[in-house]
């Protein structure tokens, strides 16, 4: 059994670890992630009997082997485990926090899911929380990452490699092997799909109180985690609003939605709810010094406030990561909010970001044919208007933002 290491000296939230304590939490870290490989994360072999992944597994499994050869690597070093790790720390707190869970009324529940390989890589699903209720059954997803830098950021949030080549909206993907806890298999498609992360400090602080058990249970210190709960839904909800507002733009304007569009508008209205309430009550469990400045019910401030109280590093709250994935939101949001043809615009923006994206990667010339291909079946492979009126707006759309 791992326990907590007494060894390991306290230190506060603006101290950097010695070289000890790093060593202390990498081993921690190196067994979570053993952990995790055995007994949790599915393989694409679960899904061979499935009617629906059958025709798909071996070019998936090939896939994945091409990735994992490509960077052979998977050692975890002093300065990489909390990048390896965060999505761990980011699934376990949602289980001992009991996110999305109604316990008083019990209108919804959650059960955590590990992705496979194949959508972490593919898909940009680190963590999985499938939702239920008795009006309501669909899975959300996160993409968690450690890095703070702004453009990588802005990235994230408008790029997952799903939602450009089927033509999906910005902030939707699939999740293409989900087994939920009774291990039913689907294929899960229009997922919506988070940009959530938290500062290296802050998991080498949850890594310091975490134990596990011969049972290969974990637990975590509780206010560290409700901490990094609190995070991962007030950037969840900024997003959210984002990715909801083209469609509820356009069933506000009276516009037919297709009834795909008009789900996912169910869908994230259902959510913004949840992660009000969700919010709300986690706001209680955090340390008091940050309870006191955010109010008794967390809405004292402005999401633009909130990340200003995280942004500085040498305060008590310090957290660039958090701070620039709700600036990065809020300015896309502003955005966002000054176009009249909001669908075209969210998707230009997401098009340019892996352009981009491409463009350094792969030169100008894979970029641009990336380019029109995902513009290409957002705009005409899989148009999913049902009347004449909104084609000829979103047509219009397109020559604005061109």
């Amino acid at each position: 059994m791992l326990h907590r290491a007494e060894s390991i000296p306290t230190h506060t939230k603006n101290e950097e670890l010695d070289n000890t304590q790093k060593v202390e939490n990498m081993q921690k870290a190196q067994l979570l992630s053993d952990v995790i490989e055995e007994y949790l994360r599915p393989s694409l072999n679960d899904f061979a009997d499935s009617p629906e992944h059958q025709d798909v597994i071996d070019k998936d499994e090939q896939y994945v082997h091409n990735l994992e050869k490509k960077f052979d690597s998977h050692e975890l070093t002093l300065d990489n485990y909390a990048s390896t790790i965060i999505e761990a720390l980011t699934q376990f707190s949602i289980n001992q926090i009991g996110l999305l869970n109604d316990d008083e009324n019990g209108s919804y529940s959650a059960e955590s899911i590990w992705p496979t390989k194949f959508d972490d890589y593919a898909n940009g699903v680190d963590v999985v929380s499938y939702l239920h209720s008795t009006n309501f059954d669909f899975p959300i997803a996160f993409d968690v990452t450690t890095k703070k830098d702004d453009s990588l950021i802005r990235d994230k949030i408008l790029v997952s490699s799903n939602d450009q080549t089927l033509g999906y909206a910005t902030g939707l993907t699939d999740i293409r092997y989900c087994l939920d806890a009774n291990g039913n298999a689907s294929w899960q498609k229009r997922v919506p799909r988070y940009c959530v992360g938290v500062d290296r400090r802050t998991i080498d602080n949850a890594l310091a109180g975490l134990t596990i058990g011969e049972d290969q249970s974990a637990e975590l210190d509780t206010e560290t985690m409700a901490l990094i709960s609190f995070k991962t839904l007030y950037e969840a909800k900024a997003q959210n609003k984002l990715f909801l507002t083209p469609f509820l733009d356009e069933y506000q304007n009276g516009y037919t939605l297709s009834e795909e569009d008009q789900k996912t508008l169910d869908q994230l209205g259902t959510l913004d709810g949840i992660f009000d309430a969700e919010l709300q009550r986690l706001v209680h469990e955090l340390p008091e010094d940050i309870i006191r400045t955010l109010g008794p019910e967390g809405d004292g401030y402005s999401p633009q406030q909130v990340a200003d109280l995280f942004a500085n590093e040498r305060g008590p709250f310090g957290d660039r990561v958090f701070a620039s994935i709700i600036r990065n939101t809020q300015k896309l949001q502003e955005e966002l909010d000054e176009s009249q043809f909001k669908f075209a615009h969210l998707k230009e923006m997401s098009l340019k970001s892996i352009h981009k994206k491409l463009t350094l990667t792969k030169g100008a010339a894979n970029a641009d044919k990336a380019y029109d291909k995902a513009s290409n079946a957002y705009y005409i492979d899989n148009q999913t208007e049902t009347t004449k009126q909104k084609q000829e707006k979103d047509d219009h759309a397109r020559r604005r933002v061109a």
